[in-house]
Order: structure tokens, then C-alpha cells, then sequence
């Protein structure tokens, strides 16, 4: 029985009018995409059984895919993205945008990409490529702490623990008793 329930066996329309007529669906229940299906019927009804064409997905390369792939190259991700705040752009962006507006002025096509660094550089935005950090790495040595999670235990994070803080517990008020329980 619940095997015909599946899509093979008809499509969702055929099974909703046949839940209108046989009454298990009020005419005022059904869904709204029924009128605009009825009324805009496809050209094919669309069957389980039915063949999808096989058509070759076409490449989608835009220009500004290939400058960001240099930028990434060159300059990793300098920033981090917050993707809840679309008006904000990245760094990357801004420089696209750079990019474009000094290849329409007329800069010639070798020394564009640098000429759009400086010009970004001299608004104020910070790009160092891979090399510079790399270098800085070497220079300055890591930054980071050199703490292996086995080494650490919860007297190092907070510190010892006082006798006379173990005594202090919360104790609520007599108004804040939970009421269903029996006292």
C-alpha cells in the first residue's frame, strides 16, 4: 500500500485530484500551486519514467574570475568575510573593482595588476602578498603559543580553587520554589 504513494506512480497532481475527489481533501484545503498548475499546464507532464535530456554544461568563466584567482594567488585571503552583511564588500572585491576601473582608464594590460595593489594600498587597505608574510614569519618567528592541549588542566585556566568559594552556593528564594513539586 505505501508503495504507490511514491512518485513513480503518478505525479503529485494526479494524486491530489484524487484526493479531491474522493473527498479527503476539501475543494477550500487544497494548495495554492493547484489553480496555477491547472491553469498553466505543462506542455509535458512530468513523470518519473520520464528521459532528461543529456545537454553539456557550458563553462562559466567571467573576467573578473581570473583576476581573483591572481589576487588569491598572490595575496591569500587577507580578510575574514561576514556573509550575514552583504554591504560590506571584501577585499577582494574592492580590488576587482580597482581592477576594471583602471583597465577602462587605459593602463596597459602588463603592469595593471600592480598598478591596482598600489592603488588599493594608497586607499588605505592593507595588502601584504604571501611572500611579505613569509617573511615577516621567518623575521619575527611564530606568534603563536607554543601550549599542547595535554599540558593544560583547569587549575591553569582558573587557578586554584579557594576553600572559602566552595562554600558560597546559590540558594534560591523561597518565591522561586518551582510550585509543582511536592515540599
Amino acid at each position: 500500500m505505501a508503495g504507490s504513494r511514491t512518485e513513480k506512480f503518478g505525479s503529485i497532481y494526479t494524486r491530489m485530484c484524487g484526493l479531491l475527489r474522493s473527498g479527503a481533501l476539501k475543494a477550500e484545503d487544497r494548495p495554492v500551486w493547484f489553480d496555477v498548475y491547472e491553469a498553466f499546464p505543462p506542455k509535458t507532464v512530468p513523470v518519473y519514467e520520464q528521459r532528461v535530456p543529456r545537454k553539456p554544461v557550458n563553462n562559466i568563466l567571467y573576467p573578473e574570475d581570473f583576476v581573483r584567482v591572481k589576487f588569491y594567488q598572490t595575496f591569500g585571503n587577507p580578510d575574514i568575510v561576514d556573509m550575514s552583511n552583504e554591504s560590506v564588500k571584501t577585499t577582494c572585491q574592492k580590488f576587482v573593482e580597482k581592477y576594471f576601473e583602471l583597465q577602462k582608464s587605459g593602463t596597459s594590460n602588463e603592469s595593471i595588476f600592480e598598478a591596482t595593489a598600489t592603488a588599493i594600498k594608497q586607499q588605505g587597505i592593507r595588502l601584504r602578498s604571501l611572500q611579505e608574510m613569509n617573511k615577516m614569519k621567518m623575521e619575527f618567528g611564530d606568534v603563536k603559543q607554543t601550549i599542547t592541549p595535554s599540558r593544560i588542566s583547569v587549575k591553569d585556566v582558573f587557578g586554584e580553587v579557594k576553600p572559602e568559594d566552595e562554600e558560597a552556593t546559590f540558594e534560591p528564594e523561597d518565591d522561586t520554589k518551582d510550585p509543582y513539586k511536592d515540599s
